[in-house]
């Protein structure tokens, strides 16, 4: 890490650049799964408010996605 931030690793195909990207991937990635969660649940409420009679199986199944995906973002 210190060899990076001082720029005496410059090759982006080196294995520690290549770890300290994979890593910002997970976290990008993870946050990217959390929104869309988010997403989710605002969309279930929503439609529970409209009709939750007309709009029961749909909220069931964005909840249960939006699960999956926090499930993931947590591994």
């Amino acid at each position: 890490m210190k060899a990076l931030w001082y720029g005496e690793i410059t090759d982006p195909e080196h294995k520690a650049a290549r770890a300290i990207q994979r890593a910002a991937d997970a976290i990008l990635e993870k946050r990217e799964r959390e929104a869309a969660a988010s997403q989710l649940d605002s969309m279930a409420a929503g439609m529970l408010v409209r009709d939750p009679d007309f709009y029961g199986e749909e909220v069931r199944q964005y909840i249960h996605a939006a699960h999956l995906l926090r499930t993931m973002a947590r591994t």
